[in-house]
């Protein structure tokens, strides 16, 4: 399971400007250290807590399905579901079209998910925006 990033998000939840004026730093020698530091941040702060701090778009990648036939995304809050794609085993898409249900709630982080019931020799994909 693992997940990767489609679009990056458009800003950062501080600007420079800001980071800048906290720090009391008035020269623009350290902007690129600063800027870096910042995504830097953010994104060890998303890995930490599971949680999108800004819209991107992020793909979700599983080996097999979860025996009680739900996927479960981990990484929110979820504003849309764009894409489920399976695979079967050898890499090629299945015969027949596959019951897809897909579901969001509104409470908690975790409140997105997809179900469908192929052969556990099945590989998906999923693409979503945060």
């Amino acid at each position: 399971m693992a997940y990767g990033v489609i679009e990056q998000p458009s800003a950062e939840p501080l600007t420079l400007s800001q980071v800048k004026a906290h720090l009391r730093v008035e020269h623009a020698d350290e902007d690129g250290l600063l800027s870096g530091l910042i995504t830097m941040a953010r994104q060890f702060l998303e890995a930490e807590t599971e949680l999108c701090l800004m819209r991107q778009r992020l793909r979700f990648y599983l080996d097999r399905w979860p025996k009680n036939g739900v996927i479960q995304l981990l990484r929110g809050p979820v504003q849309s579901l764009d894409a489920v794609t399976v695979y079967g085993a050898q890499g090629s898409p299945p015969p027949s079209r596959l019951p897809i249900i897909c579901w969001m709630a509104t409470a908690g982080r975790q409140g997105c998910g997809c179900g469908m019931r192929p052969s556990p020799a099945r590989r998906s994909t999923a693409s979503r925006s945060m």
